[in-house]
């Protein structure tokens, strides 16, 4: 029940570009939630680096996934812990992270609360919530300690960033998912400069 539509724009498009694009694949008859994601999982992109705690680098390698709310209903990625983020969660500042994550870097505390820093591409981050673990890259490898990062990301002097691409995850009740690709593939053309 769940569709992935890759997209890709000519130039930059501002967040309200990718929000108004998500509102308008959920008017689509027949589509229940829609969310978007940076790339989505088991697709063999990844986004990887080390944090630190408490200043601390750990020597574990994590993967990160940026998401925008409503993601992880989209994937039916349960929920352990604390919230899925909201409209207002931006990066750098807000996290999700997986189990393996909690057990590599909190193990016996609780995270909620807690933060960390991404040492190789800068960034300080309040985990909000903990999701169970679900295969990032691919089925066969150990499931890495992940952090699930806001879609929306702010620069320096709080401008919302703007995005190129990403994928949008549509779940849908239809018996046949794949019959709403045509239409979903004409409402994202419709509204991409």
């Amino acid at each position: 029940g769940t569709l992935l539509v890759d997209v890709f724009s000519r130039s930059p498009q501002p967040l309200a570009a990718w929000d108004d694009t998500s509102a308008a694949l959920a008017r689509v008859p027949g589509v229940e939630r829609v969310a978007v994601a940076a790339y989505p999982l088991l697709s063999g992109q990844s986004s990887n680096g080390y944090i630190a705690v408490d200043g601390t680098p750990e020597r574990t390698l994590s993967t990160f996934l940026a998401v925008s709310p409503g993601w992880l209903d989209a994937m039916r990625v349960p929920l352990v812990a604390g919230r899925d983020f909201g409209p207002a969660d931006a990066r750098p500042g807000s996290a999700i992270v997986n189990q393996a994550f909690v057990d590599a870097y909190f193990a016996g505390v609780d995270p909620i609360g807690r933060t960390f820093d991404r040492t190789n591409a800068g960034g300080h981050f309040t985990i909000g919530g903990v999701v169970a673990n679900v295969r990032y890259r691919d089925l066969r490898g150990a499931i890495q300690p992940t952090a699930f990062l806001p879609f929306r990301a702010v620069g320096a002097t709080g401008e919302t960033a703007t995005v190129w691409g990403g994928t949008f995850v549509v779940r849908t009740g239809l018996a046949d998912p794949a019959a709403l690709a045509t239409t979903l593939r004409r409402t994202i053309a419709g509204r991409q400069p």
